[in-house]
C-alpha cells in the first residue's frame, strides 16, 4: 500500500514479526474480555520487546515519509 508512494517498508523480518505478534496478543485481549479464555499470555519482557521494535519500525517509516518530496503545480 505504501510503495507507491515511495515508502519502502523494512523487510526486517524481526520487526515485521514483532508488529505481527503484538498484534496477535493485542486481539486476543481485545476480543476475549474474560482472563480465564486468554489461551497465551505473553511475559511483560516479550511485550516491551515487541512494542520497542515496533516502535523502531514507525520511526523508520516516519523518516522516510518525511523525506518526501511534493511537487505542486501552480495553473
Amino acid at each position: 500500500m505504501l510503495t507507491p508512494l515511495g515508502i519502502d517498508v523494512s523487510n526486517d523480518i524481526h520487526l515485521i514479526s514483532s508488529l505481527e505478534q503484538l498484534a496477535v496478543h493485542r486481539g486476543a485481549y481485545a476480543h476475549n474480555f474474560s482472563q480465564s479464555r486468554i489461551k497465551i499470555i505473553p511475559s511483560t519482557l516479550d511485550l516491551l520487546n515487541y512494542v520497542n521494535d515496533s516502535i523502531l519500525l514507525m520511526k523508520k517509516l516516519y523518516l522516510q515519509i518525511e523525506n518526501i518530496k511534493y511537487f505542486s503545480y501552480k495553473y
